[in-house]
């Protein structure tokens, strides 16, 4: 084992593995603490579920832009927050199906789940949070991966346990490597001393 581990070829790999891996997770990371923060106008948001399905499946990324929604149009696809009708607190992200800007104080806005036959109910400008600009295709299968069982078995918890039991056993390779070095510097110290005692008693 000692050998594989102090081969160059492992070394080469496991450096190469690490340093992926690490890659992915910090990306990860930084995507999960980026998800709906607004930088200059744009953010990224996960989709919630299946109501745009062959637009937008649940879990893929989108990017948004907040824009002025006076500029909305009919067939945009948008994201806000629902105040009624069953969808308090939650976040929607439906296509603009007709607008109402008779009301100078406000536009109100009708969306639609692009598979479903009913509209939502109507959406006050104020509600909007942006426009859907994209899938954004990186991102929605890196947060595939992570979100399927099977994806977080392989690609996280397997490689971080692989890693974890490597440096564990690197770890005690080195303590015994160095505990017979320890001895080995003891027996030579003792012959040392043994054959200076020799001497003196001759």
């Amino acid at each position: 084992m000692r050998e594989v581990l102090n081969s160059r070829l492992f070394k080469i790999i496991y450096t190469i593995f690490v340093i992926i891996f690490t890659i992915f997770i910090a990306s990860y990371l930084l995507f999960i603490c980026l998800e709906r923060k607004n930088i200059a106008d744009y953010a990224f948001y996960i989709v919630p579920d299946n109501s745009m399905k062959g637009s937008y499946n649940k879990n893929d990324v989108v990017v948004i832009k907040k824009i002025d929604k006076l500029v909305l149009e009919v067939g945009n696809d948008i994201v806000y927050y629902g105040t009624t009708g069953g969808l308090e607190d939650k976040l929607i992200i439906h296509r603009i199906i007709s607008i109402d800007n008779t009301n100078k104080n406000d536009v109100l806005f009708t969306t639609q789940s692009i598979n479903s036959a009913l509209p939502d109910p109507v959406v006050h400008k104020k509600e909007i949070i942006g426009k859907v600009l994209g899938k954004v295709n990186i991102l929605t299968d890196l947060n595939h991966i992570v979100k399927s069982q099977i994806g977080f078995f392989l690609v996280i918890f397997l490689p971080l346990v692989l890693i974890l039991i490597i440096e564990i056993i690197k770890t005690i390779i080195t303590l015994k490597l160095e505990r017979i070095s320890f001895t080995d510097t003891e027996i030579l110290e003792e012959d040392d001393r043994g054959k200076h005692e020799q001497k003196d008693e001759e």
